[in-house]
């Protein structure tokens, strides 16, 4: 039986406080600031959450540092 793929309770927050930093300055933050704003010092960490997100359908990255656009799904 297939299991149906969900995002955990860390990448949940890391669309959270994505969404935060957005609204509050009109762009999103690039990796750095997303470990500072998660309490994580590795970027790596945070660029696996932002995979898996894009996997699931919550995040779609765009060329640049700071090209990360919430879709639909991870609004919802």
């Amino acid at each position: 039986m297939p299991q149906e793929k969900a995002a955990t309770e860390r990448q949940l927050a890391l669309l959270k406080k994505l969404s935060g930093f957005i609204a509050e300055h009109g762009y999103p933050p690039n990796r750095r600031e997303l470990a500072e704003l998660l309490g994580v010092t590795s970027t790596n960490t945070v660029q696996g959450f932002i995979r898996k997100l894009v996997e699931l359908g919550f995040l779609r990255v765009g060329g640049g540092a700071r090209a990360l656009v919430i879709t639909e799904a991870g609004k919802a």
